[in-house]
């Protein structure tokens, strides 16, 4: 029964680490579903609902719904649901705050707890959208390495940190991204990442992850 517990622990401990985005947590639902039997339904194409199979839909690339049809008539049936994201932060357009480092600006996204995300190594992933021939596409991101910091003041520069603080995530809570002015860094770094030219980068939803 040990045994159970902690390979099911370590499956699910794996699974946070592999999917570090909403869009990577039902893009991996979404294929362990199809191993299983299920069959994914396009919302803007005809489809036929048989008895005794397995369905599931995406909308988005952040919800999932998948279900199974019973063999025979019932008259009841149970519903499950969870979240595909989490609390994190948020990286706005256009973030780049340049000066003798580069910032990121950034909002907080779900009910946030910030102090944990204080002195320890971040990345960045999520969803990019590009133009290629002509056609919007989507290319999932995760940097997968150390990449920013949120970082907090020494004790002797805030004598108060221990009192309570109420923080103001536009001063306290800019993740620096490296040293030196560094304007449009983030779309080079998801052009290389990704291994496309920046020109076709046509918006992005991205956010931190612990690392």
């Amino acid at each position: 029964m040990d045994n159970f517990y902690e390979k099911e622990t370590q499956e699910f401990i794996d699974f946070i680490y592999d999917n570090p985005s909403t869009y990577h947590v039902v893009k991996d639902l979404g294929n362990r579903l199809e191993k299983e039997g299920f069959i994914q339904l396009e919302e803007d194409k005809p489809f036929k609902i048989e008895k005794g199979k397995s369905y599931f839909v995406s909308r988005n690339g952040t919800a999932l719904i998948a279900f199974k049809v019973p063999k025979s008539d019932f008259n009841s049936y149970s519903l499950v649901s969870a979240h595909t994201d989490s609390p994190c932060f948020k990286i706005k357009q256009n973030p780049e705050l340049c000066g003798d480092y580069t910032t990121l600006n950034v909002e907080t996204y779900g009910g946030l707890l910030l102090s944990p995300w204080f002195d320890r190594p971040l990345s960045i992933a999520g969803r990019v959208l590009v133009e290629n021939e002509g056609k919007v596409e989507t290319r999932l991101l995760a940097f997968d390495r150390d990449l920013v910091q949120i970082v907090s003041l020494a004790i002797h520069q805030n004598r108060t940190a221990n009192d309570g603080i109420k923080y103001n995530v536009q001063k306290e809570l800019m993740p620096i991204l490296g040293l030196g002015s560094n304007p449009g860094i983030l779309k080079q770094l998801i052009s290389e990442k990704l291994g496309i030219s920046k020109d076709i980068i046509l918006d992005y939803d991205l956010f931190l992850y612990a690392r």
